[in-house]
């Protein structure tokens, strides 16, 4: 599994938002590679960022269905 799925998978998972840091370790990457590879896909619309004072919080953007 890449580490792009990794992270990913690792928000899908989550209940709520994670930091960096919290991605970093469950993904089983460096802090400064998650950091990377969220700012990718926050520019892909995949994920959304919330800044705290100087922390991120990542979710996976909801998707909307067609109905």
């Amino acid at each position: 599994m890449s580490v792009r799925d990794r992270i990913v998978k690792v928000l899908e998972e989550a209940s709520w938002p994670l930091s960096t840091k919290q991605v970093a370790e469950k993904a089983g990457v460096s802090r400064n590679t998650a950091g990377k590879y969220l700012a990718v896909l926050e520019a892909e619309g995949i994920v959304h960022r919330h800044q705290i004072g100087r922390a991120n919080l990542w979710r996976l953007r909801k998707k909307v269905e067609d109905t």
